[in-house]
């Protein structure tokens, strides 16, 4: 399994409801082969403000894959970064 953490938060601005924080993602998963995921909404924080996120858990995908994905990901909701990680190396896309 690989884990990616993302939000829909630009700055303090919630720009992507969870809707289209999801729709988003399911595109962009199956355009790096992706078949599934599941999202599960979460609180994180990023540089001492707290924001709307999700943990998102992939089974049956590569970490290369996933990666794409973060990338796709992190230009689509605006992002400054997205976590990806399979348990053994964390990656700061």
């Amino acid at each position: 399994m690989v884990l990616m953490y993302l939000s829909g938060t630009v700055g303090t601005e919630e720009r992507y409801k969870q809707k289209e924080v999801i729709e988003k993602l399911a595109k962009s998963a199956l355009s790096v082969g992706i078949d599934g995921f599941t999202a599960f909404p979460a609180i994180g924080a990023w540089r001492g403000i707290t924001e709307k996120s999700y943990k998102i858990e992939i089974i049956g995908s590569t970490l290369e894959q996933v990666k794409k994905l973060a990338i796709l990901m992190k230009k689509e909701l605006e992002q400054e970064s997205i976590i990806v990680t399979n348990g053994k190396k964390e990656l700061f896309i």
